[in-house]
Formats: structure tokens, C-alpha cells, sequence
């Protein structure tokens, strides 16, 4: 269960994506991780999990592999479809779209803003764009894909959350860079 309606985002917060969860562990007031569901609009089931995290309580769930517009809107159809099977209040539920996953994510960038009034913030997976693209997790692609999702957040008034790159990034000098370029937060996770 989700135990803040805010998501940390007034706050520099750590994301862990794990299959089909996402930790959120706050460091501005030291409070406890929140665990997040996360969703892939291709899984053959999305509609059951969807339904599941949702009479469960989730206050924010993650599109995993956000590749445009088209599964941010499914996505949000669904999560309304949810709410009102679980009896709760239409549009509570939250997302926060990883969405520079892939090429494709990378291109459909542009075509989330103003899209869905659930949308809560952007984030993206270094290790899952890079697999997809065939880069180096330290190359100047992977910086292109890290720099156009803080341009795109930034122009939505989105917050937004870096990807650590674990082999090579220290914690502090990528917290401070990661800050630097204006992001809210950061990833880190095995997918």
C-alpha cells in the first residue's frame, strides 16, 4: 500500500524498479519507502493487475514502457475502469510513466504532455533504454535519452526522476549531478 498521496515530489527521493514494483525511499524527512505498483500496457493481463493494485489501495502506480500517448490513455481508461469496480473516487490514482525505456519511449516523449490530468511525473530505466538501443549505459546516446526526458518533464511541469548507471556511478558524485541537471529524483533497480 501507498503511504503518501504526494509522492515525494517535493522531495530528492530514490526509485527501485523491481518487476512490477517500484520503492520510493525518501531522503529529505527520513521516512520509511513507499512501494509502488508498476504496469506494462503489453501484458496480457494488464486489466486484472491493474484492478488488483488498485482495490489494494495504490495511490500512484508506474507505466513501465511508456512508448507514447496511446498507452499513457490506456493506462488511464483502465485505472478508471478500476476505481469505479473498487468503489473509489474517479481519478485518484496516479502515474508516473517511465518513459525513455526504448527508442520508441524516447520518441513518444513529446506526445504526453497535457494527456492525462493522472500524470505525476517521468522517469526512465538506463539499463532497459541502452538494451533497446545497443549503447553503453555511459554513452553520449544514453545522455541524449537522459537529458530529453528532464526537457520534456521540465516543459510539462512534471517532476523528474534520473536512472543511475550502478557500474559507474558513485552514489554522491550521480546524486549531485543528477541534481544538478534539474532532476527531483533518481532510480536505481534491476530490470
Amino acid at each position: 500500500m501507498v503511504k503518501s498521496q504526494n509522492c515525494g515530489i517535493q522531495s530528492l527521493f530514490r526509485i527501485h524498479i523491481v518487476p512490477k514494483t517500484v520503492e520510493i525511499v525518501y531522503f529529505a524527512n527520513s521516512r520509511q519507502g513507499d512501494v509502488l505498483p508498476a504496469v506494462d500496457m503489453r501484458m496480457a493481463d494488464v486489466q486484472v493487475e491493474i484492478d488488483t493494485h488498485v482495490k489494494g489501495g495504490a495511490g500512484t502506480i508506474v507505466l513501465a514502457d511508456c512508448r507514447g500517448v496511446e498507452d499513457l490513455q490506456r493506462l488511464d481508461m483502465a485505472l478508471s475502469v478500476a476505481e469505479a469496480r473498487a468503489g473509489r473516487n474517479a481519478g485518484g490514482v496516479r502515474i508516473i510513466a517511465s518513459a525513455a525505456d526504448s527508442a520508441a519511449g524516447l520518441l513518444g516523449l513529446v506526445s504526453l504532455g497535457g494527456k492525462s490530468t493522472r500524470l505525476v511525473g517521468l522517469t526512465w530505466s538506463r539499463s532497459s533504454f541502452c538494451r533497446d538501443v545497443g549503447c553503453t549505459s555511459g554513452s553520449e546516446v544514453a545522455e541524449h535519452a537522459r537529458l530529453q526526458l528532464i526537457v520534456a518533464a521540465r516543459a510539462f511541469s512534471l517532476p523528474a526522476y534520473d536512472s543511475r548507471d550502478t557500474d559507474t556511478d558513485t552514489e554522491d558524485d550521480f546524486v549531485s549531478t543528477s541534481m544538478s541537471l534539474g532532476f527531483d529524483g533518481y532510480s536505481t533497480g534491476n530490470d
